[in-house]
């Protein structure tokens, strides 16, 4: 700082200073935030990532599963990596549990990113 700033300054109170000093230490630039990072953000507090997940395991379902059970079974949410799966009867979802490992090995394939490593089974009839 020049001669005459400190001439300045001499004559400030100590809480005029501190003032000073807090506002010549702001950043004159905003913080931004890189743009993949505020959508990863707004679409997990929205539930789309949860919704995107969902349709993405829906269209690979019945390659995990078979035409067969994939037209009498249908996946539903993940939570904690565990996949819920409704069958239309025990039967279906009797045969799910037969098949649980291969399922399991399959969708972890086709989405390493979602990490489901259980199956749940719940018997729903829908028509």
């Amino acid at each position: 700082m020049t001669d005459s700033g400190n001439k300045r300054l001499e004559g400030l109170g100590d809480d005029e200073l501190w003032d000073l000093q807090s506002i010549r230490q702001r950043p004159t630039r905003l913080n931004a935030k890189p743009i993949r990072q505020v959508m990863r953000k707004l679409m997990n507090q929205r539930g789309y990532g949860q919704t995107q997940a969902h349709d993405s395991i829906q269209q690979h379902w019945s390659q995990a599963v078979g035409d067969e059970l994939g037209a009498m079974t249908r996946p539903g949410n993940i939570n904690r990596g565990v996949l819920t799966v409704y069958a239309e009867s025990s039967i279906a979802a009797q045969e799910l549990n037969f098949m649980k490992k291969q399922i399991l090995t399959s969708l972890a394939a086709a989405f390493p990113q979602m990490r489901i490593v259980d199956l749940r089974t719940r018997v729903e009839r829908w028509s």
